[in-house]
């Protein structure tokens, strides 16, 4: 993570701006996706056009390279093409991203080649080439085929329900700062983030480095509020989760094309890195929409698909992911009550004697535990 990236305030917007939103832009529904074969729908253009994977979060903020988060890289006749999503790594040769990402029917064709890239911010051509054989870069093929995509995901029809698949690598990744995201089987809702290499405007960028945004998960009735024009008046679904975002300067930002599949995750003050959803889809603005102008309307959530819905399934796949514990409010509020006392009981009133012992006591046998417990999921500082 930047360590410049400070922790602010997230200030929604108004309620006012949100509803203008709604109703200028409600009827423009689409994945964050910016893969050239599904924009082109030919493997003759994907061969001859320029990178399209030179978008990112709009509006966000620069990083260096991830300890979890991998480009997905396409590649036609073994020539580098295009960037398509982003990814997190949550085992050594285990990948999760969106299903979506793999919804392209010339994905299949023998031409079509894939590489994940992990341990690099900067994924242009010429940077994968450079670190080829840099020991802290993994650059790993993969093919369709290892894309194990949710049994129940069909796509737009079902607004993107089930948006979520595994990759399984050829080998693992070897980078010694790797270290696979833990994934959440409990709710957070603040000190978000996303990561990601998608559009960092509306037309155009380039894919020199990794951004992030800060964002906020909202109540599930504000999702539904807030989308439910853009979804046809279809509910949100509970195994789908939305967030807004800011950036460095507190200045609305948001998830793009090209983030699709990247890591929404939980950012704790021990250095715990908690992935809590799976980049699926946005709103694009109405306004001159065509495939090289895609504007996210930051105003309005974007959906998530939410990771803890599906742990029996990723276990059932990569029974190595760790998932985290998430301990009460209350188990830490009564911690910090007992602390609070021990400070401030004299030793010298014989009357409190027995009350420090049982308290102590208490202390030993009830946080410690918890400090030990939960240690395996605490990870350093950064991305």
């Amino acid at each position: 993570m930047n360590n410049s990236h400070t922790d602010r305030d997230f200030n929604p917007p108004s309620h006012e701006k949100r509803e203008n939103a709604k109703w200028k832009f409600a009827r423009n529904f689409c994945i964050v996706d910016t893969n050239a074969a599904r924009l082109s729908n030919t493997v003759e253009n994907f061969e001859n056009s320029q990178s399209r994977g030179n978008e990112r979060i709009q509006l966000g903020d620069p990083v260096g390279a991830s300890k979890f988060a991998g480009a997905l890289i396409v590649y036609v006749n073994g020539k580098y093409s295009s960037p398509f999503c982003t990814s997190s790594l949550i085992t050594k040769n285990r990948v999760l991203t969106a299903a979506h990402c793999f919804d392209v029917s010339d994905f299949k064709d023998p031409r079509v080649t894939f590489k994940f890239v992990f341990g690099l911010s900067d994924i242009r051509e010429e940077s994968i080439n450079a670190n080829a054989n840099n020991p802290n870069v993994s650059i790993i093929p993969f093919t369709e085929s290892t894309d194990v995509v949710h049994h129940n995901y069909t796509g737009s029809s079902d607004l993107f329900l089930n948006d979520i698949s595994i990759i399984k690598l050829s080998t693992p990744v070897t980078a010694p700062q790797a270290e696979p995201i833990t994934l959440a089987k409990n709710e957070y809702t603040t000190n978000i983030y996303d990561v990601g290499w998608g559009r960092k405007n509306c037309t155009h960028a380039s894919v020199e480095t990794l951004r992030i945004a800060k964002g906020h998960v909202l109540t599930q009735e504000r999702c539904n509020s807030d989308l439910i024009y853009s979804r046809n008046g279809t509910e949100f679904y509970g195994s789908q989760l939305c967030a807004l975002f800011t950036d460095q300067s507190n200045e609305m930002a948001a998830v793009s094309s090209g983030d699709s599949g990247g890591p929404l995750f939980y950012a704790g003050d021990a250095g715990e890195r908690i992935q809590i959803g799976v980049t699926s889809h946005v709103v694009f603005s109405g306004e001159n929409y065509d495939v090289d102008w895609r504007c996210t309307i930051k105003l309005l959530p974007q959906t998530f698909t939410r990771v803890s819905s599906f742990q029996t399934w990723i276990e059932g796949l990569a029974p190595e992911a760790k998932f985290a514990r998430l301990y009460e409010d209350k188990t830490g509020k009564v911690l910090g009550g007992l602390r609070r006392v021990l400070a401030r009981v004299s030793p010298e009133d014989e009357h409190s004697t027995f009350l420090v012992g049982f308290l102590f006591f208490f202390y030993i046998i009830v946080e410690v535990p918890v400090k030990v417990t939960t240690q395996a999921y605490m990870y350093p500082l950064g991305l």
